[in-house]
């Protein structure tokens, strides 16, 4: 509705109460005062506000419901859901037969419900809230429409938005990540690590929805606290694990009231581990400890005071979902991930992450209930979708196939030289990269490594996708190619696992990569790479 037409829409006034509702407690435990024209919904993150002057009942009656209504809502569901629920009541207005009974203050008639029905700027979400709503008025005041309109709102048939469309149907740009992408996402995030292409807080982000599929809002409750680190008494070996919230089930105690606790591989741990270190030195030197506030592990600048305010001092230094949601965005948009599937900057969200962890959960053979226990959800209701895909299609991938999806996969970070003499380390014999030649059975020199720390991954797979990697312009990569090629092609013949086919095609690009640019090099002699 235009600024205009707002003002014009009759508005509370001496002829319309509010109706004194008291307070009730919603399902995280909280008192919501629910008796006057706007209602502060204290969630510890993002404080939601529902403004009655934006909906426009046509009778006094017709609020009274719809504040019981959205009473119940406040009581039995989210802050979130309550507040786009009164955000569907809003629209009701769009209806003309809805707008003139506000006008003449007169009762409802069906019509409104077909008229919301047919445009097209309301969701079928909305109508579904909008035919509840009306249900539930109409079960305590059967007069709320004239009798013979009753059943046509009642029984009108909404539909249903289908659910697992982006997963079934493998959308390249909404549905889960194949296995290519999600090593190109880790390969790049790894070698973050070593460019300084994003901070720490930035990089955790990343590796926690890749392994964890968590919901923003449950990372953005994360605090440092959560984060363990557990040595085994008589092995001595280190463990690290997190406790993340669970926010989908109604609970006491607040948002931090239940944990399921998550196992961490030792990189993932490592690298929260080096937050929390960073984040106590912030907490401490800001004196915000002294001020009484909880150090969260995604830390934000300053606290906000409307969460202090609200009497959630422990979540001001939290970031929002949203936020939380455009961290790992940004974070993915800055390492630069080209899908070979469309040769475009990778798209993500964060359902992108929850889809592929269930999806690589199902090719690993787990039951409905573990990945159900891994996606937080409380049933195996909404996993099935998961379990109606095959793993990912394996394409043919040859020699001509991987020169040609090279350039766009971007899949080689290092940096091409000349020969060991033009290499950072070049006469360090101990940072030269060797492949096995099988038609000499010796050892061939492809490359240097420009690290001067130890690694531990398996050269020379390892080495074409980090960004420490030297390959010489007359080393042997199209053996090395051929070797990838080879081994590939008898894991797809012995059949495998469709995992272990394209376990090694992300090195397949890279060196491809740095073939065609070898050539690029070879045929423009003397300039240097």
């Amino acid at each position: 509705m235009s600024q205009e037409a707002l003002a014009a829409a009759p508005q509370p006034g001496p002829s319309l109460v509010f109706p004194d509702l008291g307070t009730v407690t919603s399902r995280s435990g909280h008192r919501v005062d629910v008796s006057g024209w706007s209602w502060r919904l204290p969630d510890p993150l993002t404080p939601w506000v529902l403004d009655w002057t934006r909906f426009l009942p046509a009778t006094q009656r017709l609020l009274d419901l719809t504040a019981r209504f959205m009473a119940e809502m406040v009581r039995t569901r989210s802050y979130r859901s309550a507040h786009a629920i009164f955000g569907s009541l809003c629209k009701l207005h769009r209806s003309p037969t809805y707008a003139a009974a506000v006008g003449d203050r007169t009762p409802l008639r069906a019509a409104f419900f077909a008229e919301l029905k047919q445009r097209q700027d309301l969701g079928l979400n909305e109508l579904t809230w909008i035919r509840t709503w009306y249900r539930w008025c109409s079960l305590r005041d059967p007069d709320l429409l004239p009798r013979p309109d009753r059943a046509k709102v009642r029984d009108t048939h909404v539909g249903t938005n289908e659910k697992g469309v982006a997963i079934r149907r493998g959308d390249p740009d909404t549905g889960r990540f194949t296995d290519t992408e999600v090593e190109a996402i880790l390969a790049k995030l790894r070698n973050a690590r070593l460019t300084g292409t994003l901070t720490l807080q930035e990089r955790v982000a990343v590796w926690l929805f890749v392994g964890l599929g968590g919901r923003p809002k449950q990372l953005a409750l994360l605090r440092a606290s959560d984060f363990r680190r557990v040595t085994d008494t008589k092995s001595g070996t280190v463990f690290h694990e997190i406790a993340v919230p669970r926010i989908k089930q109604r609970r006491e105690g607040g948002e931090r009231a239940e944990f399921r606790t998550r196992p961490l591989n030792p990189e993932m741990g490592a690298e929260i581990e080096a937050l929390v270190r960073e984040n106590e030195a912030r907490f401490r030197d800001s004196g915000w400890e002294a001020d009484g506030f909880a150090l969260p592990l995604f830390l934000r600048n300053k606290p906000r005071k409307r969460i202090i305010a609200d009497g959630n001092r422990d979540y001001a230094l939290h970031l929002t979902p949203i936020e939380m949601g455009n961290l790992v965005g940004d974070a993915v948009a800055a390492l630069d991930v080209i899908s070979p599937r469309t040769g475009r900057p990778l798209r993500v969200t964060p359902r992108r992450f929850r889809y592929t962890l269930g999806s690589r959960m199902v090719a690993e053979g787990a039951s409905p209930r573990e990945v159900a226990w891994a996606l937080d959800h409380s049933d195996t209701s909404s996993v099935g979708v998961y379990f109606d895909l095959g793993s990912d299609i394996v394409r043919p991938l040859d020699a001509a196939t991987a020169l040609a999806l090279a350039p766009v996969a971007q899949a080689f970070l290092g940096t091409l030289v000349v020969d060991e003499a033009h290499a950072t380390r070049g006469g360090d014999a101990a940072a030269r990269i060797s492949a096995f030649d099988r038609a000499r059975k010796a050892a061939a020199d492809i490359g240097t490594c420009g690290s001067f720390g130890y690694c531990g991954l398996v050269t020379p797979a390892a080495c074409y996708t980090c960004v420490k990697f030297q390959p010489w312009v007359d080393g042997p990569h199209e053996m090395v190619l051929d070797a990838l090629l080879e081994q590939r092609e008898r894991r797809r013949a012995s059949g495998q696992d469709d995992r272990m086919v394209v376990l090694h095609d992300r090195t397949i690009l890279a060196v491809a990569d740095v073939i065609t640019r070898c050539k690029a090099h070879q045929d423009t002699a003397g300039v240097a790479p």
